[in-house]
């Protein structure tokens, strides 16, 4: 019975060093999964949007924000390839993000090509966890 304990109480500290767990990125690449196309479609509606008059849908903006969040927590929950990519992911989106809170255009535009050269990394790393 101790040896069950120190197992579990060593799991549980690693978790909290950062090196992830398998529920944990199981549950990010679902969530990062299910939301990937709306958030990347809703970006390519805001770059439109932001050619055309300069102005851009809050719920866009709010779509792909969420997919940040979901992308953040499986880079900092997960663990392997999956919280690396969502890492990377999650950093084009915020320079996204960003770059639309800022009304740069240009910005925009490169940060959104950074996030669709994530788009099929992120599905691959996913796959063995879904």
């Amino acid at each position: 019975m101790v040896v069950v304990l120190i197992v579990v109480g060593c799991s549980t500290l690693f978790d909290g060093f950062g090196l992830g767990s398998d529920r944990a990125t199981r549950d990010g690449c679902a969530l990062a999964v299910d939301y990937v196309d709306a958030a990347q479609d809703a970006a390519i509606e805001i770059e439109r949007d932001l050619e055309l008059d300069g102005t851009y849908r809050e719920d866009d903006f709010i779509e792909v924000e969420e997919h940040y969040f979901d992308l953040d927590e499986l880079a900092m929950d997960g663990r392997g390839d999956a919280a690396r990519v969502a890492d990377e992911r999650a950093d084009a989106t915020n320079e996204f993000l960003t770059a639309v809170e800022d009304n740069d255009l240009v910005w925009a535009s490169e940060s959104l090509d950074w996030m669709e050269e994530t788009y099929h990394p992120l599905l691959d790393a996913c796959e063995p966890h879904l």
